[in-house]
C-alpha cells in the first residue's frame, strides 16, 4: 500500500484531530462531498499519507 487517505466531516474537530496527530498531509476540501441524512451534504476535509512518509516504529 502506497497511500492512505482519510476524509473528515469539516468542523468536526475531534475527527480532524486524528490524522493530524498521525502526521496526515492536508491535501483540501471536497466540496459536498458526503451526504448526511439529517444535514445533508457536508464538505469533507481530506488528508493522506505516503508510504514513504510514514514513521517507522
Amino acid at each position: 500500500m502506497n497511500r492512505v487517505q482519510i476524509r473528515c466531516g469539516a468542523g468536526n474537530r475531534p475527527s480532524i484531530g486524528i490524522p493530524r496527530r498521525l502526521g496526515f498531509h492536508f491535501e483540501g476540501i471536497e466540496r459536498a462531498g458526503e451526504w448526511l441524512p439529517d444535514q445533508g451534504f457536508i464538505d469533507l476535509e481530506v488528508y493522506s499519507l505516503l508510504a514513504e512518509e510514514q514513521n517507522d516504529c
